[in-house]
């Protein structure tokens, strides 16, 4: 397995020049930093100074221009050139990682015209003890400042968001005043906070796993660290333990690895157990939940065997956590209504579970892996399948959901053998992923559908038909994609916008009418749909992206509900390499191509839609996920961005996800090769015969790039 990475560096290398790259030979000493910014850098003064109108520039980790300045994590951080930033007034925000590990950091001075500190901004800074944020500021981002050396921080009142992670590793920090404007606290935001010795969050705020773990000194005498009702963490040593009244959450980990444990009593009022809260508690014999426990984690009980019955079952009150057992054929007992998140997980030789009448949750994983199972009757009162519950059951054909589920969560059945399933009229929404991978032939969406998921059914290749209703307003990215053998949809009247890749390498689809609702269609919609001979669009399109028709080799008509003046104004969304950044083109200027309707013809004022009310201003260019590469884990300096843009640009590839790229992921052979077939345009193979044993599907992606 190679990394995604390395295969396209690979596939780069194979057809583009090598490019030489000239290193300075140490930071430069100003520049800009943004549109309408520059800095500069006074080492005499040893003062960094930002100036000019607008928001700072986000980078990767050790992007900054001036990075090195302040030293690094491989200095000590007593010899620096620089160890003051003035933010002059003007900036409105605080890009990304832009002092993230200036160990030598000591003093910076944000005006009040910032209103956001980025992810990572001042990760690192161990040297920053103090800092004042002003008035303006209403969010701080991920990681903001994890890791500093803050003794003591105080939130405006116009801060409503504290990011995940945000104040993550201040170990000298002692005191933090939290305003009544903060509406949420972000996952583990003040984790590791050991010198954190009170905190007042308000009633109202969100708060996020693990936002005050490892904070020992904000434990009470009993050893417990509680939170507006959220037991974060017990760091006391009693083997039997009785947590206090008023607790309404268990949080993630809160007695993790506890050896001492013998026993524990949660009062009335829990309504939340989170992932692994009791795990690796060896000497745990006896654990009391309430009847008002609802939410439960994965792998509440993971390696604390002790509270396990004789048939291998971890099963408190109306909960089964877990199942250590090793049965081919498992019957849950009446009474429990809730099985956990992971409980079944990875259970290879699990071939039938019975679940019992008034079960009401499936939590996330809990089937996940069980690779035997064949089938599965949901009793009548589950009303929500959790994120991937059944995924990778590879060999689940059959699956009965009732009308009491109103959910079915990201990855439900993801991977499973289902050929066929009947989705209730309950069910609102149906999550990214849910039916990726499966053997379905037909779906009916019914009309109680108002959410489909990105991904929800992509990479289904039997699947020939699906039904659509009117409640859905928008195909979301890559809803159908690689649904080589769907012949036809009928996109609703309804539909305002078709996202990126929802009917990508769709190599069946024969024609598409696109109704008078829709505005925009995403990047690369109908790539490579083989099939499609003509597609109507109504007047009241305005953009259509870049590749959305390219590789629709019988793509020969298009009709559209406007005039030739509407048509040549509809804008293309497109990077452009050379210049490293996303622009619009007008179709007269040469949209129309890059498209990929270029020889197709265009019939206008016709087709059944009605034309739209006349050219539509497209406004400013969106905000996309990254400036270069449209990925949100691809940083726009990273060395690689330009690889993966040009392979975007070019069909070699389309990402993980529409918003991901998965950099560190694992790259098959399959996946390298047939990057390689796409970079030189997929030429017909000479053959039609495989010579290799594992690969024998006509209809695989990769089976003509083997060839």
């Amino acid at each position: 397995m190679k990394k995604r990475i390395l295969a396209l560096l690979l596939a780069a290398v194979m057809i583009m020049a090598l490019v030489s790259t000239v290193f300075a030979e140490g930071p430069a000493l100003s520049g800009t930093c943004g549109d309408n910014l520059t800095w500069r850098a006074d080492l005499s003064t040893k003062t960094l100074t930002i100036s000019g109108t607008g928001p700072m520039e986000d980078y990767y980790a050790t992007g900054a221009p001036w990075y090195g300045l302040f030293g690094d994590y491989t200095s000590s951080g007593t010899i620096t050139d620089c160890n003051t930033v003035v933010i002059e007034p003007g900036v409105t925000s605080i890009g990304g990682n832009a002092f993230s590990s200036g160990v030598g950091l000591t003093s910076v001075t944000i005006p009040d015209s910032v209103t956001s500190i980025g992810d990572d901004a001042f990760s690192g800074c161990r040297s920053l003890t103090s800092v004042t944020i002003p008035s303006s500021v209403t969010s701080i981002g991920y990681g903001a400042f994890f890791c500093c050396g803050l003794t003591g921080i105080m939130i405006p009142d116009s801060v409503t968001i504290i990011g995940d992670r945000a104040f993550y590793g201040c170990l000298s920090l002692t005191s933090v005043t939290i305003p009544d404007s903060v509406t949420s606290i972000g996952y583990e935001s003040f984790f590791g906070c050991s010198s954190l010795a009170s905190v007042a969050v308000p009633s109202t705020t969100s708060i996020g796993t693990c936002a005050f773990f490892d904070c020992e000194s904000l434990a009470d005498p009993q050893g417990f660290v509680i939170v507006n009702g959220i037991l974060f963490e017990y760091r006391g040593e009693a083997e039997k333990v009785v947590v206090p009244n008023g607790v309404t959450t268990i949080d993630d980990h809160a007695f993790w690895q506890n050896f001492t444990l013998t026993s524990v009593t949660l009062p009335d009022g829990v309504t939340k157990i989170g992932t692994n809260a009791f795990a690796l508690c060896p000497a745990l014999t006896s654990v009391t939940i309430p009847d008002s426990v609802t939410d439960v984690g994965s792998l509440v009980f993971a390696s604390s065997e002790g509270v396990a019955d004789s048939q291998g079952r971890i099963m408190i009150n109306h909960v089964l956590f877990d199942y250590i057992g090793d049965a081919a054929e498992v019957v849950i007992p009446e009474g429990v209504t809730i099985i956990g998140g992971g409980a079944f997980s990875g259970h290879g030789n699990l071939t039938s579970v019975t679940l019992p009448d008034g079960m009401t949750t499936i939590c996330a994983e809990a089937f996940t892996g069980c690779t035997s199972l064949t089938s599965v009757t949901l009793p009548n009162g589950v009303t929500s399948i959790g994120e991937r519950a059944f995924g990778n059951c590879k060999s689940l054909a059959d699956v009965t959901i009732p009308n009491s589920v109103t959910s079915i969560g990201d990855g439900a059945f993801s991977g499973c053998a289902l050929t066929d399933v009947t989705i209730p009229n309950s069910v609102t929404s149906i999550g990214d992923g849910a039916f990726s991978g499966c053997a379905l032939t037909d779906v009916t969406i019914p009309g109680s559908v108002t959410s489909l998921g990105e991904y929800a059914f992509s990479h289904c290749g039997s699947l020939t038909s699906v039904t659509i209703p009117n409640s859905v307003t928008s195909i979301e990215d890559g809803v159908f994609y690689d649904c080589s053998s769907l012949t036809g949809a009928t996109i609703p009247s309804g539909v305002t916008s078709i996202g990126r890749d929802a009917f990508y390498r769709c190599f069946e689809l024969t024609g598409v009418t696109i109704p008078d609702s829709v505005a925009s269609i995403g990047d690369s919609a109908f790539y490579e749909c083989r099939s499609l001979t003509s597609v109507t669009i109504p007047g009241s399109v305005t953009r259509i992206d870049y590749g959305v028709f390219r590789s629709c080799e019988n793509l020969s008509d298009i009709y559209y509900g406007g005039s030739q003046e509407q048509w040549d104004k509809i804008v293309c969304r497109y990077y452009a390499t050379g210049e490293g950044q996303y622009k619009l083109i007008s179709f007269a200027d040469g949209g129309q191509e890059k498209a990929g309707l270029d020889g197709v013809t265009v019939h206008y004022n016709s087709g059944s839609a009605a034309p739209g009310p006349g050219p539509v201003d497209p406004g400013p260019d969106p905000v996309v996920p990254g400036p270069e590469t449209g990925f949100t884990d691809v940083p726009a300096n990273a060395y690689y961005a330009d690889a993966v843009a040009w392979a975007v640009e070019n069909g070699v590839t389309n990402g993980a996800t529409s918003t991901t790229f998965d950099p560190d992921g694992d790259c098959t052979r399959a996946q390298i090769v047939t990057f390689l077939w796409r970079a030189y345009d997929e030429p017909e193979p000479k053959s039609t015969v495989s010579p290799f044993t594992d690969v024998t599907d006509p209809g695989a992606y990769y089976y003509k790039a083997v060839l």
